[in-house]
C-alpha cells in the first residue's frame, strides 16, 4: 500500500501552520483500456513491409539471383582466405625480421662490452704507469697522431 503526503498550509492572523494530509491508496489510478481505443494496423495493398525480400515473378530470375549469391558467397570465401595467406606471410615476415633484429643487437650489446672492456684495460694500464713512463707515452701518442 502506498502512501501520499500532500501539505496543505492554512493561514491565520497571528500565524501560518502548516498540516500534513496523508491519503492512501493501493494502486494508482489508470484510465481502461478498451478494445475501441485500439486502432489494429493493416497493409493496404499499395505499402509493401520494408524488410520484405523482393518478390520474383519468373522462377528465371530467381534462380539467376541464386547463383549469384553463391558466387558472392563463394568470392568471400576465396577473399577471405586469401588474406589469411597474406596475414600468415606477413606474420612469417615479421617474425624472421624481429630474428634479424634480435641478433644485430646481440652482436652490438657484445662490441659494446668488447669497447667497455679495452678501456678498463687502458685505464688500469695508465694506473699502474709511472709519472715519467705516462709523460713519455702521451709524447708517443701526441706524434703518433
Amino acid at each position: 500500500m502506498n502512501t501520499y503526503v500532500e501539505e496543505n498550509t492554512i493561514s491565520s492572523n497571528d500565524q501560518a501552520a502548516t498540516a500534513p494530509e496523508t491519503e492512501q491508496f493501493d494502486s494508482l489510478p489508470v484510465p481502461p483500456v478498451t478494445q475501441a481505443s485500439i486502432e489494429p494496423f493493416q497493409l493496404d495493398g499499395s505499402e509493401e513491409p520494408a524488410d520484405s525480400p523482393e518478390i520474383f515473378e519468373d522462377d528465371e530470375a530467381q534462380q539467376e539471383e541464386a547463383v549469384k549469391a553463391q558466387e558472392a558467397v563463394t568470392q568471400l570465401i576465396e577473399d577471405s582466405k586469401e588474406t589469411e595467406a597474406a596475414t600468415r606471410a606477413d606474420k612469417e615476415k615479421r617474425a624472421e625480421h624481429e630474428a634479424a633484429e634480435e641478433k644485430r643487437k646481440a652482436e652490438w650489446e657484445a662490441r659494446q662490452e668488447e669497447k667497455k672492456a679495452a678501456e678498463a684495460e687502458a685505464l688500469r694500464q695508465i694506473a699502474a704507469m709511472t709519472d715519467e713512463a705516462l709523460i713519455a707515452a702521451s709524447v708517443k701518442k701526441i706524434r703518433s697522431g
